[in-house]
């Protein structure tokens, strides 16, 4: 028990990730708060579905247009100075939003130019925050390091979420934006007080022309990075629109308001929790663990869809969420331990682009089937489409013995290679 709770949290022994950790928890619960808030101020505002897919397009569309310079951004400088900018940018944006509510001007068109705002900083700040990540720990930890990572943000999506439908109901929107500007000063003050000299880190990658496009050659030829990515890209898009999807489970199915959909929100991360801990608590991430982590996220997904009253919702949502977490963290880490570090921002820009870039279109399109058959059809669209993926890569799986060494000219003079890891896809 003792050595697998040592390796569950062997990354928390390293000093400048458990700084970060502890900061992103702060703020990561703030951000869900004003999330959700975002979400039930616009239904209550339009009473639209498709209002809710159209913000959250305004909130991700930036990381897919963008996304991908950002990566490169990131491989070019010191990565943990452009994350206290572009956190205290998210910052101030939180404080202009929770100024503009106090003085009773916030309709819906200022919460979408807000929520592009922060979609044009975030498309710099997430893939420079996913890279970092390999800078904090040994290549060996990367794995645990993403899977606790993961946990820390599914725990904000547990705790934030419930707190936001209490204070919303109790006090309005206002409180909320205003605690979500104050949480960023934690994680600017651990990215503050971590020790440089400790970082795993290289120099940053001199500025030369075709960067991205090495980026994306390189993703394509690694085998172990491609597969990830590419169920992440049809799972993110169609599956992973909880919070839309819900919000109107809450209010048009269940008839259960802002209460109702936190608690909704949080069974799902309560889920998330149990599945980021079981991943970080393996040695290893294989295509087969993922594979498999899809295939069972889809079949309760499935169930969730025809959940026939809010209790039953409620408890199904935990094996969502544990599934959802489970495959979306063994995804990252898998095709983060299997990248060269002089390529981790415009790899991880990638993941990012794919996974939340997607969003808008998922966003609407989930919206539109929602106002077309309703909520239920919707999920379910979801759940077919985690269904099929996992089917996919476990047929790639079977059919693929090994995994071809990505190309020579990917790693510089002096830089050992990573280790595939598609070799270890039958290792369980």
């Amino acid at each position: 028990m003792n050595d697998t709770v040592r390796r569950t949290f062997r990354s928390l022994r390293v000093r400048n990730f458990r700084l970060f950790f502890v900061g992103q928890f702060i703020s990561a619960i703030g951000l869900w708060m004003q999330q959700v808030a975002e979400l039930w101020l616009v239904l209550e505002l339009t009473d639209s579905a498709a209002a809710l897919g159209a913000i959250t397009a305004t909130h991700f569309g930036p990381i897919l247009i963008f996304g991908l310079w950002g990566g490169v951004i990131a491989d070019r400088v010191d990565k943990r100075r452009l994350l206290i900018v572009t956190q205290t940018l998210l910052g101030l944006l939180a404080a202009g939003l929770a100024i503009t509510s106090a003085r009773g001007t916030l309709g819906v068109s200022t919460l979408f130019a807000f929520s592009f705002a922060v979609g044009m900083v975030t498309a710099l700040d997430n893939p420079t925050r996913r890279s970092f990540v390999r800078e904090m720990v040994p290549l060996a930890d990367v794995p645990n390091a993403v899977s606790l990572n993961s946990t820390l943000m599914t725990s904000a999506r547990a705790v934030g979420p419930a707190i936001s439908g209490l204070l919303l109901a109790a006090h309005g929107a206002t409180l909320v934006f205003t605690v979500n500007a104050i949480s960023y000063i934690a994680v600017i003050a651990a990215l503050a007080m971590m020790r440089p000299a400790d970082l795993y880190r290289t120099a940053p990658v001199p500025r030369r022309p075709g960067q991205l496009v090495e980026g994306l050659r390189y993703s394509w030829q690694n085998t172990a990075v491609r597969l990830p990515i590419v169920m992440v890209a049809w799972i993110g898009t169609l599956s992973f629109n909880f919070s839309l999807l819900l919000t109107l489970f809450a209010d048009h199915v269940f008839d259960a308001g802002p209460r109702g959909f936190g608690v909704l929100i949080s069974m799902t991360a309560i889920g998330s929790l149990m599945g980021a801990l079981i991943t970080a608590s393996r040695r290893t991430v294989t295509v087969r663990y993922i594979a498999l982590a899809a295939l069972g996220f889809g079949v309760v997904t499935m169930v969730a869809a025809v959940a026939p009253t809010y209790l039953a919702m409620t408890i199904v949502l935990v094996p969502v969420g544990l599934f959802a977490i489970a495959f979306l963290a063994g995804a990252q880490g898998l095709a983060q331990e299997s990248t060269e570090i002089h390529l981790q921002g415009r790899v991880m820009a990638l993941f990012a682009v794919v996974f939340l870039g997607s969003t808008p279109v998922g966003g609407l399109a989930a919206g539109g089937v929602a106002e077309w058959l309703g909520p239920r059809a919707a999920f379910a669209m979801g759940g077919m489409t985690a269904l099929l993926v996992g089917a996919w890569a476990y047929r790639v799986l079977t059919r693929s013995a090994t995994e071809p060494v990505p190309p020579a000219a990917a790693t510089p003079e002096g830089v050992a290679p990573a280790r595939p890891a598609w070799v270890r896809k039958h290792e369980e």
